[in-house]
């Protein structure tokens, strides 16, 4: 996202007025940690959120390992969906988060639960030095995941073969639900 600062006010740039907003809903984002979140979106059968994390590689990794893999920031566009997790996900996900019980009913929270925890589908991930150039990527993404919702979760999350559709239900490993059943 490209940001002007003059007198005091940020400015967005006519090429970014199109783009889904996200608003800070964990940590300090713009400054290399955190969660983003975007609006509610449904794609017929379930509620989803787009959510944006942000990793400063360079932190959790050290500067040699971030040069390795390419750059100080890891940006990540998810979809997490509270609804597809089901409630023994989200009762974990509380837990291992450390969130009060209080704010079970929040669906902000089980969001920002689910993210951290890992119950989520992951439709891109870029790494670079640019935070603004990675997160202008990021929303890009975001802008066609509705109309593409379908084909972005069919893709595998993993080399097991678990696809986003079973990521987003905490499913990591699709064969083992199959050899269970039957």
């Amino acid at each position: 996202m490209q940001v002007l600062k003059e007198t005091g006010f940020d400015v967005t740039t006519s090429d970014n007025m199109h783009l889904p907003k996200f608003k800070a809903l964990f940590g300090a984002p713009l400054e290399g940690e955190g969660l983003l979140i975007g609006k509610v979106q449904n794609n017929g059968e379930f509620d989803w959120y787009p959510v944006i994390k942000v990793t400063d590689l360079l932190e959790s990794m050290g500067e040699d390992e971030s040069k390795e893999v390419g750059g100080k920031y890891l940006v990540s566009l998810l979809v997490v969906s509270p609804q597809q997790a089901g409630k023994e996900n989200l009762d974990q996900a509380f837990s291992c988060c450390g969130i009060p019980e209080e704010h079970e009913g929040d669906i902000i929270m089980q969001v920002l639960a689910l993210a951290e925890y890992g119950v989520f589908a992951c439709v891109l991930e870029v790494v670079g030095d640019n935070l603004r150039q990675l997160l202008h990527k990021a929303r890009q993404q975001a802008q066609g995941l509705q109309n593409l919702f379908g084909f972005y979760l069919d893709a595998p999350q993993n080399l097991i073969g678990a696809t986003g559709w079973d990521t987003l239900q905490g499913n990591l490993y699709p064969q083992q639900e199959v050899d269970e059943k039957g």
